[in-house]
Protein backbone atom coordinates (compact mmCIF):
# COMPACT_ATOMS: atom_id res chain seq x y z
CA UNK A 1 0.00 0.00 0.00
CA UNK A 2 1.27 3.46 -0.86
CA UNK A 3 -0.37 6.46 0.76
CA UNK A 4 0.27 10.12 0.07
CA UNK A 5 -0.10 11.86 3.39
CA UNK A 6 -0.53 15.60 3.84
CA UNK A 7 1.16 16.67 7.05
CA UNK A 8 2.33 19.94 8.57
CA UNK A 9 5.81 19.02 7.34
CA UNK A 10 4.68 18.66 3.73
CA UNK A 11 3.70 15.59 1.77
CA UNK A 12 5.16 12.26 2.76
CA UNK A 13 4.79 8.89 1.10
CA UNK A 14 3.77 6.19 3.55
CA UNK A 15 4.44 2.59 2.63
CA UNK A 16 2.45 -0.15 4.27
CA UNK A 17 5.38 -2.47 4.83
CA UNK A 18 3.57 -5.79 4.53
CA UNK A 19 1.64 -4.79 1.40
CA UNK A 20 4.79 -3.45 -0.24
CA UNK A 21 6.51 -6.74 0.52
CA UNK A 22 3.62 -8.74 -0.95
CA UNK A 23 3.59 -6.69 -4.17
CA UNK A 24 7.31 -7.34 -4.57
CA UNK A 25 6.65 -11.02 -3.95
CA UNK A 26 3.98 -11.11 -6.66
CA UNK A 27 6.28 -9.37 -9.14
CA UNK A 28 8.99 -11.95 -8.59
CA UNK A 29 6.56 -14.86 -8.54
CA UNK A 30 5.25 -13.90 -11.98
CA UNK A 31 8.77 -13.63 -13.35
CA UNK A 32 10.27 -16.64 -15.21
CA UNK A 33 12.66 -17.45 -12.35
CA UNK A 34 11.53 -16.15 -8.95
CA UNK A 35 14.47 -15.81 -6.59
CA UNK A 36 13.76 -15.91 -2.87
CA UNK A 37 17.16 -14.49 -1.97
CA UNK A 38 16.60 -11.56 -4.32
CA UNK A 39 13.24 -11.03 -2.65
CA UNK A 40 14.88 -10.93 0.78
CA UNK A 41 17.49 -8.48 -0.51
CA UNK A 42 14.85 -6.11 -1.93
CA UNK A 43 12.87 -6.32 1.30
CA UNK A 44 16.04 -5.46 3.25
CA UNK A 45 16.68 -2.44 1.03
CA UNK A 46 13.12 -1.18 1.43
CA UNK A 47 13.35 -1.41 5.21
CA UNK A 48 16.90 -0.15 5.69
CA UNK A 49 17.30 2.54 3.04
CA UNK A 50 13.99 4.36 2.83
CA UNK A 51 14.58 8.05 2.00
CA UNK A 52 13.44 10.81 4.34
CA UNK A 53 10.33 11.36 2.21
CA UNK A 54 9.15 7.80 2.90
CA UNK A 55 7.74 6.63 6.21
CA UNK A 56 7.43 2.88 6.72
CA UNK A 57 4.60 1.51 8.83
CA UNK A 58 3.29 -1.93 9.69
CA UNK A 59 -0.29 -2.39 10.94
CA UNK A 60 -2.32 0.82 11.07
CA UNK A 61 -6.11 1.40 11.19
CA UNK A 62 -7.26 2.67 7.81
CA UNK A 63 -10.15 4.65 9.26
CA UNK A 64 -7.62 6.66 11.30
CA UNK A 65 -4.92 7.01 8.65
CA UNK A 66 -6.86 7.69 5.45
CA UNK A 67 -8.54 10.96 6.55
CA UNK A 68 -5.03 12.41 6.91
CA UNK A 69 -4.04 11.44 3.36
CA UNK A 70 -4.16 13.25 0.05
CA UNK A 71 -4.52 10.04 -2.00
CA UNK A 72 -4.13 6.29 -1.67
CA UNK A 73 -2.78 3.45 -3.80
CA UNK A 74 -3.77 -0.04 -2.74
CA UNK A 75 -4.83 -3.54 -3.83
CA UNK A 76 -8.54 -2.73 -4.14
CA UNK A 77 -10.22 -4.85 -1.50
CA UNK A 78 -13.84 -3.90 -0.86
CA UNK A 79 -13.20 -2.67 2.69
CA UNK A 80 -10.05 -0.71 1.86
CA UNK A 81 -11.71 0.89 -1.16
CA UNK A 82 -14.78 1.93 0.83
CA UNK A 83 -12.67 3.33 3.66
CA UNK A 84 -10.56 5.36 1.26
CA UNK A 85 -13.55 6.86 -0.53
CA UNK A 86 -15.31 7.58 2.76
CA UNK A 87 -12.19 9.47 3.85
CA UNK A 88 -12.29 11.55 0.66
CA UNK A 89 -9.14 10.05 -0.86
CA UNK A 90 -8.64 9.81 -4.63
CA UNK A 91 -7.71 6.20 -5.24
CA UNK A 92 -5.51 4.12 -7.52
CA UNK A 93 -6.09 0.38 -7.38
CA UNK A 94 -3.44 -2.21 -8.23
CA UNK A 95 -5.57 -5.37 -8.54
CA UNK A 96 -4.23 -8.89 -8.60
CA UNK A 97 -7.07 -11.11 -7.34
CA UNK A 98 -10.83 -11.59 -7.08
CA UNK A 99 -13.13 -8.58 -6.83
CA UNK A 100 -10.24 -6.10 -6.84
CA UNK A 101 -10.60 -5.68 -10.61
CA UNK A 102 -14.29 -4.83 -10.18
CA UNK A 103 -13.57 -2.13 -7.59
CA UNK A 104 -10.77 -0.72 -9.73
CA UNK A 105 -13.18 -0.34 -12.64
CA UNK A 106 -15.84 1.23 -10.42
CA UNK A 107 -13.39 3.79 -9.02
CA UNK A 108 -12.38 4.78 -12.54
CA UNK A 109 -15.97 4.87 -13.87
CA UNK A 110 -16.95 7.27 -11.10
CA UNK A 111 -13.96 9.52 -11.79
CA UNK A 112 -12.49 8.89 -8.34
CA UNK A 113 -9.16 7.67 -9.68
CA UNK A 114 -7.33 6.55 -12.82
CA UNK A 115 -7.76 3.25 -14.59
CA UNK A 116 -6.68 0.34 -12.40
CA UNK A 117 -3.12 -0.84 -12.97
CA UNK A 118 -2.87 -4.65 -12.95
CA UNK A 119 0.07 -5.81 -10.89
CA UNK A 120 1.82 -7.12 -14.01
CA UNK A 121 1.69 -3.63 -15.57
CA UNK A 122 2.83 -1.63 -12.55
CA UNK A 123 5.86 0.50 -13.34
CA UNK A 124 7.20 3.99 -12.65
CA UNK A 125 5.48 5.58 -15.64
CA UNK A 126 2.03 4.14 -14.92
CA UNK A 127 2.23 4.94 -11.22
CA UNK A 128 3.45 8.49 -11.89
CA UNK A 129 0.56 9.11 -14.28
CA UNK A 130 -1.87 7.72 -11.71
CA UNK A 131 -0.53 10.06 -9.02
CA UNK A 132 -0.90 13.08 -11.30
CA UNK A 133 -4.48 12.03 -12.05
CA UNK A 134 -5.35 11.70 -8.36
CA UNK A 135 -3.90 15.07 -7.40
CA UNK A 136 -6.10 16.95 -9.89
CA UNK A 137 -8.54 19.25 -7.98
CA UNK A 138 -11.59 18.02 -9.91
CA UNK A 139 -10.88 14.42 -8.86
CA UNK A 140 -10.67 15.45 -5.21
CA UNK A 141 -13.97 17.30 -5.58
CA UNK A 142 -15.75 14.23 -6.97
CA UNK A 143 -14.39 12.04 -4.18
CA UNK A 144 -15.49 14.52 -1.51
CA UNK A 145 -19.02 14.63 -2.95
CA UNK A 146 -19.30 10.85 -2.71
CA UNK A 147 -17.67 10.82 0.73
CA UNK A 148 -20.32 13.24 2.02
CA UNK A 149 -23.06 11.00 0.62
CA UNK A 150 -21.57 7.97 2.39
CA UNK A 151 -21.19 9.78 5.70
CA UNK A 152 -24.77 11.05 5.62
CA UNK A 153 -26.48 7.84 4.52
CA UNK A 154 -28.10 5.30 6.82
CA UNK A 155 -26.45 2.15 5.53
CA UNK A 156 -28.34 -0.28 7.74
CA UNK A 157 -31.73 1.17 6.81
CA UNK A 158 -30.88 1.19 3.10
CA UNK A 159 -29.66 -2.42 3.27
CA UNK A 160 -32.88 -3.56 4.96
CA UNK A 161 -34.99 -1.65 2.42
CA UNK A 162 -33.07 -3.27 -0.45
CA UNK A 163 -33.59 -6.70 1.12
CA UNK A 164 -37.35 -6.16 1.33
CA UNK A 165 -37.57 -4.79 -2.21
CA UNK A 166 -36.12 -8.02 -3.57
CA UNK A 167 -38.49 -10.31 -1.70
CA UNK A 168 -41.29 -11.90 -3.77
CA UNK A 169 -44.66 -10.11 -3.42
CA UNK A 170 -46.22 -13.09 -1.66
CA UNK A 171 -44.59 -15.74 0.46
CA UNK A 172 -46.19 -19.17 0.96
CA UNK A 173 -47.45 -19.44 4.53
CA UNK A 174 -47.99 -22.96 5.90
CA UNK A 175 -51.33 -23.61 7.60
CA UNK A 176 -50.99 -26.58 9.97
CA UNK A 177 -54.16 -28.50 10.76
CA UNK A 178 -55.45 -28.69 14.30
CA UNK A 179 -54.93 -32.44 14.53
CA UNK A 180 -51.39 -32.30 13.18
CA UNK A 181 -48.89 -33.66 15.68
CA UNK A 182 -45.14 -33.18 15.55
CA UNK A 183 -43.46 -36.31 14.20
CA UNK A 184 -41.21 -38.24 16.51
CA UNK A 185 -37.58 -37.99 15.28
CA UNK A 186 -37.24 -41.78 15.15
CA UNK A 187 -40.50 -42.06 13.21
CA UNK A 188 -39.30 -39.39 10.80
CA UNK A 189 -36.06 -41.30 10.24
CA UNK A 190 -37.93 -44.54 9.51
CA UNK A 191 -40.25 -42.74 7.10
CA UNK A 192 -37.27 -41.24 5.29
CA UNK A 193 -35.52 -44.61 5.02
CA UNK A 194 -38.69 -46.35 3.82
CA UNK A 195 -39.06 -43.71 1.13
CA UNK A 196 -35.67 -44.45 -0.39
CA UNK A 197 -35.11 -48.10 0.57
CA UNK A 198 -36.96 -51.36 0.11
CA UNK A 199 -37.56 -53.27 3.33
CA UNK A 200 -37.89 -57.07 3.07
CA UNK A 201 -41.14 -57.05 5.07
CA UNK A 202 -42.84 -54.70 2.63
CA UNK A 203 -44.55 -56.07 -0.44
Amino acid sequence: MIIFCSTCMGQKVIYGLFSCFMITLLFLWESPAPNFFLLQFIFFLVVQEAPDEVFLIEDCPHDWLFPQCAAVVHHGGAGTTATGVRAGCPTTIIPFFGDQFFWGDRIHEKGLGPSPIPISQLNVEHLSNAIRFMLAPEVKLRVMELANMIVNEDGVRDAVDAFHRHLPPELPIPHPTLDAQPMDPFEWLLTFIKKWCCFPWES
